[in-house]
């Protein structure tokens, strides 16, 4: 059987940081909440995913020679206050009610 340290040098191995990083962690949540093994592994793989978005999503900003990533929190709404602010909080609002209903189904 394999230890926790070996476990995470085959991860690395396989080009999974991912799980590897988390893996410590998640072994802890599994044991502490009762989860099932295709319940730990599925949040070790969600973390492995994640991983993988925010680095591509890092990589393509950096590619398209972006200063950084604009959010709704640093845009900058001097040019029409009012229009442009109302559409963005509009957006917004979709967006929330739309999160709303995915997590009802």
């Amino acid at each position: 059987m394999m230890n926790n340290f070996q476990i995470v040098q085959h991860l690395k191995h396989l080009k999974l940081s991912g799980m590897a990083e988390n893996l410590e962690l998640r072994l802890l949540e599994a044991q502490n909440n009762g989860l099932s093994y295709s319940e730990f592994l599925g949040m070790l793989l969600e973390d492995e995913s994640e991983k993988r978005t925010n680095r591509k999503i890092k990589r393509l900003i950096h590619q398209a020679g972006l200063e950084h990533a604009q959010t709704i929190e640093n845009f900058e709404f001097s040019f029409n206050p009012h229009n442009a602010h109302q559409i963005v909080l509009k957006g917004e609002s979709y967006r929330k009610k739309f999160r709303q209903l995915n997590e009802k189904i």
